[in-house]
């Protein structure tokens, strides 16, 4: 068998997924991730393992052997799926396993941006001191704050949870109301556009879909509090980035944090990154070395159960079994 990686996985967390794959055959790590590249090296493959790359439906076809595609995270957006399930390549992804660590991912932005974090670390090491009276307006408590959860599904949920243990007010729009969750959390229920107008604090846990697709543009920064914040760390296609440069850089919104981006990995001319109102991290909310080897192993099992004929236990697409 042959297993080709887009990207390398990391040898310190992920041995253990890699044992299980070596188990089955060769490991080869893609040479570069482009379509052309990827068309040529997984041709006579029979496993991708993929993080960021896209595999289209021309690297689908000109894959005779293929029989998985596996996915180290839980959306699919960067695969084919409809071209892998007609050529029966099943598909497999990973379950929410991280889910306590994009919680605290969250709240670890909210707190450095209420409590001027990154600020206050820049200026101490220059030697200002006097930064802390400088910056003595800016600096809040959580407390009774209002805190929008647009999305609340699994880490929503598990947001929303921790945050109640900073006595904030919780607020949430979702497709679905969650009478469980109002009751256990005392969380209130509301539509989108008055929570942009109430939260101080705004995080977003939706999946990138055509409906959600740049659903935080302009007249959505417009209705927030000038004295808000907003955390993205879902996909960043969901938000309209240069709406959210123009209400940054116009301090139409007190700040903001992302850890997902329109384009990744974010190029460093990017305008957005000069702006000091900005917390940034690389795609790493759910990247914790805990998380990291469950999940990891967890795929390699998929993969191993796919390439001796079973059916995964996480299967995206049911139909290419048929």
């Amino acid at each position: 068998m042959k297993i080709l990686l887009t990207e390398p996985l990391i040898e310190l967390v992920d041995n253990a997924g890699l044992d299980i794959l070596r188990k089955m055959g060769t490991i080869n790590v893609a040479s570069g991730t482009s379509e052309d590249n990827l068309i040529k090296e997984a041709k006579d493959t029979d496993a991708i393992v993929v993080r960021m790359a896209k595999i289209t439906g021309r690297i689908i076809e000109s894959a005779d052997k293929l029989k998985v595609i596996a996915r180290t995270g839980v959306g699919v957006d960067n695969i084919d799926v409809v071209a892998a399930t007609g050529k029966k390549i099943m598909v497999v992804n990973l379950p929410v396993m991280n889910t306590d660590s994009v919680a605290e991912h969250v709240l670890c932005l909210i707190l450095a941006m209420a409590k001027n974090l990154l600020e206050f670390d820049r200026e101490v090491r220059k030697g200002n001191w006097g930064i802390r009276d400088k910056l003595l307006p800016k600096n809040i408590d959580l407390a009774g704050k209002t805190l929008g959860i647009v999305g609340l599904g699994t880490i929503g949920m598990a947001v929303a949870r921790k945050a109640k243990g900073l006595n904030m007010r919780i607020v949430y729009q979702s497709r679905r109301r969650k009478a469980d969750a109002e009751k256990e959390l005392g969380i209130e229920y509301t539509d989108l556009q008055t929570l942009l107008k109430e939260a101080d604090f705004i995080t977003v846990h939706v999946a990138l879909a055509k409906e959600t697709e740049r659903m935080f543009g302009e007249e959505e920064f417009k209705a927030m509090k000038k004295t808000a914040y907003f955390i993205n760390t879902s996909r960043g296609g969901v938000v309209d980035q240069r709406a959210l440069y123009a209400a940054l850089e116009g301090r139409r919104i007190a700040g903001a944090a992302l850890d997902v981006f329109e384009e990744e990995p974010i190029r460093a001319t990017d305008p957005i990154l000069k702006l000091q109102n900005l917390v940034v991290t690389p795609h790493v909310a759910g990247h914790t070395k805990d998380s990291r080897i469950k999940m990891i192993v967890t795929l390699a099992e998929d993969v191993v159960r796919a390439l001796n004929g079973k059916t995964p236990v996480n299967l995206v697409n049911k139909d290419a079994l048929r």
